[in-house]
């Protein structure tokens, strides 16, 4: 919400530049920040922005915090037991994977696991560490994407 930037920006005292989002801006600032940053904090609840940051081969710190599910979501009570809403075998998880296959629902995603995924590939670090240059290789999952396609599709 526009107060919400209006009072991060108020509270930022060193020199800086200030950009509020605007959609289908073409003076955003954002590629630009991709190149000129010596490194990136970027939030765990985006997937895209971790991504962007770490195919620069620039430093990323992930900075986290407690997050909950919205309280219409509830796997958990929606299957009866601690499993994820994929792992039931009853009608609930059977309807409910139905559902996503139909692409009627998204699953929800699971950006712990994301970002558990880059740390292990040595892209990023956490917050509360010192920043330093990734140390695994760029991200390029192009070609096993493309192939995982080409596999579903052909089992079609």
């Amino acid at each position: 919400p526009i107060d919400s930037t209006e009072a991060l920006f108020k509270s930022i005292d060193c020199p800086s530049y200030l950009y509020s989002f605007k959609r289908n801006d073409p003076e955003n600032p954002y590629r630009a920040f991709l190149g000129l940053a010596d490194r990136f904090v970027v939030t765990v609840d985006s997937a895209s922005l971790a991504v962007e940051a770490c195919a620069t081969s620039k430093p990323v710190q992930v900075f986290t915090w407690e997050r909950r599910l919205a309280s219409w979501y509830a796997p958990s009570r929606l299957l009866g037991d601690s499993r994820g809403p994929l792992d039931g075998a009853g009608p609930a998880g059977r309807a409910y994977a139905a559902l996503i296959e139909l692409g009627l629902i998204k699953p929800p995603r699971d950006f712990d696991a994301f970002h558990d995924e880059l740390r292990a590939r040595g892209l990023t670090t956490s917050f509360s560490e010192d920043a330093r240059p990734p140390t695994g290789k760029p991200l390029d999952d192009m070609e096993r994407a493309v192939k995982r396609i080409r596999t579903l599709l052909e089992a079609r």
